[in-house]
């Protein structure tokens, strides 16, 4: 059984297929082992799996942008930041692109879902 959480799965996705992906970095910085790599599969796999007989899925687009900002900061709080910094990867358009996602997340829910209220 792995040792990773879903959080761990998530912060692979920042880093990987990404235009910012070498070998090197995910070797060395991200996934020395490649078992977060091996966790990402077995879960997509998993969740694919499961959905499948889905009929309707809730859509909360909001927990999308909890779950990134969660994300960076365990990038930050890991090191992982400092070392992309080291390798010249700037990092702070993932925060920029995080903070429009939840623009448009807001903007979504204001026309589409229905007040509670």
């Amino acid at each position: 059984m792995s040792k990773h959480t879903l959080l761990d799965v998530s912060i692979i996705h920042v880093v990987t297929g990404s235009s910012f992906e070498t070998f090197r970095l995910v070797d060395e910085i991200v996934d020395p082992d490649f078992t977060l790599q091996q966790t990402c599969a077995a879960l997509t796999l998993i969740l694919t799996r499961q959905l499948s007989d889905v009929n309707l899925m809730d859509f909360r687009p909001e927990e999308y942008v909890r779950v990134m900002r969660e994300g960076v900061q365990a990038l930050k709080d890991g090191g992982q930041i400092d070392q992309l910094l080291d390798e010249d990867i700037d990092t702070q358009h993932w925060v920029e692109m995080i903070d429009r996602f939840e623009e448009a997340t807001t903007l979504w829910r204001d026309r589409f879902v229905p007040s509670r209220t």
